[in-house]
């Protein structure tokens, strides 16, 4: 059962076991990271909008095994292997929980999407000397590699492949 309360003039949702979860959450998402927290299944989160279901492509503290803080209010974090501590996750924003180990999707906002991605050489001058191949999504640059090997793994972690265009081996070390 989870019920409404307030700690600080903020509202969270808590659970029977004592966690608490931003009022937002949905709860399709609590007992989802409260199931994670006791199996400590190792997870990629993806943060999104959900009006849109954009996702934010966010690359930092989205991998781990769910947690929580300690004292009087016990959010969920996202802990790296063999730690006790953590991010804090931003439960009102999950989009995707993806199992790390084989990629399965294990929850999923109803109207998440993630966009193609390409890739391309920089025009840039100062940037094409370190970072020459420019991975775009939603119109934009989004992420600069070394290398399409590099690019791949970024994409692998985000949760999609990276589209080559036609044409593919002129210049670009795989």
């Amino acid at each position: 059962m989870i019920r409404i309360v307030t700690y600080q003039d903020k509202h969270y949702k808590l659970t029977e076991d004592g966690t608490y979860y931003d009022a937002r959450a949905e709860d399709s998402v609590i007992g989802m990271l409260d199931t994670l927290r006791k199996l400590r299944t190792v997870v990629i989160l993806s943060y999104g909008d959900k009006k849109d279901g954009r996702q934010w492509l966010e690359e930092n503290d989205i991998t781990g095994r769910v947690g929580r803080s300690w004292g009087p209010v016990k959010i969920p974090l996202i802990c790296k292997n063999g730690s006790i501590g953590g991010s804090h996750i931003l439960d009102h924003c999950l989009v995707r929980i993806r199992n790390k180990k084989t990629g399965g999707v294990i929850w999923q906002h109803k109207t998440w999407y993630l966009p193609t991605f390409h890739w391309r050489l920089t025009e840039e001058v100062n940037t094409a000397k370190y970072l020459p191949l420019e991975v775009l999504a939603y119109g934009n640059v989004v992420a600069r590699f070394k290398d399409l090997k590099t690019a791949k793994k970024w994409c692998h972690v985000i949760g999609t492949s990276l589209v080559v265009p036609a044409g593919y081996g002129q210049g670009v070390k795989s």
